[in-house]
This record gives structure tokens, C-alpha cells and sequence, in this order.
């Protein structure tokens, strides 16, 4: 097949980065050697090229060091363990994974229990959760946990439908997708570790839900843009691309720009949406201001990130779509 031609999607959104960006990528280094996340040569190379306390520095400017620790590592572990998704044995084995995820709940309940446990997914989790738990409302350690109850079956649902060689419908796996992309626990993470406190009712409202929908979709999307090539090469058919080429009967460059295209809708939409919400009082508007600052903030430290890691390495940016006003 020959090389694919990769758009590179703008996102209209000023950047930020942490004034802590570099103490952060160091700390998350060190934090995934003393628990043995990272072992051998190899797999430190790949490590380091995939710079993923990329995102947090951006997605969370204004956080403090010990607070975007936090973020770091826990999008870290989640990070590593898709790669053993994608790409290891595992991510065809749901019962096995239906065992770890329990596993990973246990922790995230009472992480406290597991601090010395002997395997190492489970130690590192201990630790990034103990620090949640004395950081996080229970309300929030609550929407933490659903959120991640959620993540973990459509993850469980991958490994079955690769299990199984089923390919997914088209409407399914964009449903699935909202999930997969974790973008509701990282919204979590962001109203952690910068201390947002928006009301629940204002945050589950229509308005504000449409909102983070499109914003989910604009990042789970771009995702799946610029990692056609890494599905590809892993037989994994887990991508918009691949099924919008299956559904339609396209060619892989048909398929993925039309996804482009896509992608390009569901910005607009997002724009479009923000600059129609009402208002909720001086005081929930602020607080509001600083939720959808953050929304912007991860979608602008996606689109960063996912061109510059070298998770992707071999995605070449070649095209800048038509960037929307913002």
C-alpha cells in the first residue's frame, strides 16, 4: 500500500504551556522507572519519543507541579497500557482484561491496600490514586471511578471484537469511541489538579453536554487520523478511518479524508455551540469560563501532541486544512 497522505488539523485555540513543563516530564520519567513501567533499552527509547507529559503541560497550564504529577502520570499509565492493547497479546484476551480492569477498580477504591503490591501496574496505580484521594471530592473520586468503569467495558469490548475478528458497525465504534478516548476522565483530571468547581447541574446540562460531545469527537478523531498508519500496521480495525473505508467502500485516502472532513464539522460545532451558551449568573459563569478554557486546552494539546510524539513516528504532517475562525 503506498504512503498515506496526512493531514495536519489545526486547531484554532491559543496555546499554553506550563511553567513547570520540564520538572514534569522528569518526574513522570523517574516516577515510571521506580515502578517498572519502563524496562529495557528499547522500550525507554519509545518512552521518551512519546513524550506524553506532553499533553498535560498543555492541557493543564496553570496547574502547580504537584498537581500536574498527577495528571502526568496517570495519563502515563493509561498511555502504556493501550500500547499493550494495540499491540500485545493482551488486547485479545477480554477475560483476562475483565480481571485486570477489576483489579485496577479495587485500586482506585481503596488504593491505599495496594501501595506495596508486588505487581507493578498495580503499585503505580496505588500511588497516583492515593494522591487523588487526598486531592478529590468524593463526588469527584466518584465520577472518576464511573468514568473509568465505562473506559475499561468498551476497552474489554476491543479485545472481544479482535478476539473474535468482528468488525464493528460504523455507528458503534463512534459511540464507542467517546469512550475509548477517556476524554471524560481527563476532564476530571483537569478539574483536579486546577481546582474547577462547576455546579453538576450546569455540567450535565444539554448545552454544556453538546459542547464537550463535539470537543470529545474533534480529539478522538484527530487521534484516529494520525494513528491510521499504527492500526494499520497492528491489524487492529479500531479506527474511524479504517471503518469509514470498510462501510463505504473507499480507498485509505478517500477514507481518511473524508474523516478530515468529518473532524472539521465537529470543530465548527463546538465554536459554534460556545458562543451560543446562555448565561448562569456572574459567579457559575466564571466558574464555566475556566471548564471550557480547559476543553479548548485538551483539544489544542492533542492536535500538539499527536503530531509531535514519536508514538506515531511515522506520520508526517503534509497539509494544513483550512483553520475555522475562531
Amino acid at each position: 500500500m503506498s504512503a498515506l497522505f496526512i493531514p495536519w488539523l489545526y486547531i484554532p485555540f491559543p496555546e499554553q504551556i506550563n511553567e513547570y513543563a520540564q520538572a514534569v516530564e522528569e518526574h513522570t520519567l523517574k516516577w515510571a522507572l521506580k515502578f517498572k513501567l519502563v524496562r529495557g533499552e528499547k522500550h525507554y527509547q519509545h518512552f521518551q519519543a512519546s513524550k506524553y507529559g506532553q499533553i498535560v503541560v498543555r492541557a493543564c497550564p496553570k496547574a502547580t507541579l504537584e498537581n500536574l504529577a498527577i495528571a502526568s502520570d496517570l495519563i502515563t499509565f493509561f498511555y502504556l497500557l493501550d500500547d499493550q492493547c494495540d499491540e500485545a497479546n493482551i488486547g485479545k484476551q477480554p477475560e483476562q482484561l475483565r480481571v485486570v480492569f477489576s483489579r485496577f477498580l479495587d485500586v482506585m477504591k481503596q488504593p491505599s491496600l495496594f501501595a506495596t503490591d508486588t505487581n507493578p501496574s498495580l503499585a503505580s496505580l496505588s500511588d497516583i490514586w492515593q494522591r487523588i484521594h487526598q486531592k478529590a471530592s468524593s463526588n469527584l473520586v466518584n465520577r472518576f471511578v464511573n468514568n473509568f468503569k465505562d473506559f475499561f467495558e468498551v476497552y474489554t469490548w476491543e479485545a472481544e471484537n479482535r478476539a473474535k475478528n468482528i468488525t464493528p458497525s460504523l455507528d458503534t465504534y463512534i459511540k464507542m469511541r467517546s469512550i475509548t478516548g477517556g476524554f471524560h476522565w481527563c476532564l476530571n483530571i483537569t478539574e483536579l489538579v486546577e481546582g474547577i468547581n462547576l455546579p453538576t447541574q450546569v455540567r450535565e446540562c444539554d448545552e454544556v453536554q453538546n459542547l464537550i460531545r463535539s470537543a470529545n469527537n474533534v480529539c478522538t478523531w484527530l487521534n484516529d487520523i494520525v494513528s491510521v498508519e499504527k492500526e494499520l500496521k497492528c491489524g487492529d480495525i479500531h479506527n474511524l478511518v479504517l471503518l469509514l473505508q470498510h462501510e463505504y467502500q473507499l480507498t485509505a485516502q478517500e477514507a481518511l479524508n473524508r474523516t478530515a472532513e468529518l473532524w472539521n464539522v465537529q470543530l465548527q460545532t463546538f465554536i459554534a455551540l460556545e458562543q451560543q451558551l446562555p448565561s448562569f449568573g456572574v459567579t457559575v459563569d466564571i466558574e464555566l469560563g475556566r471548564y471550557l478554557a480547559s476543553i479548548r486546552s485538551w483539544m489544542r494539546a492533542v492536535e500538539h501532541w499527536s503530531y509531535q510524539s514519536g508514538r506515531y513516528r511515522s506520520v508526517v504532517p503534509a497539509q494544513f486544512l483550512q483553520p475555522v475562525a475562531a
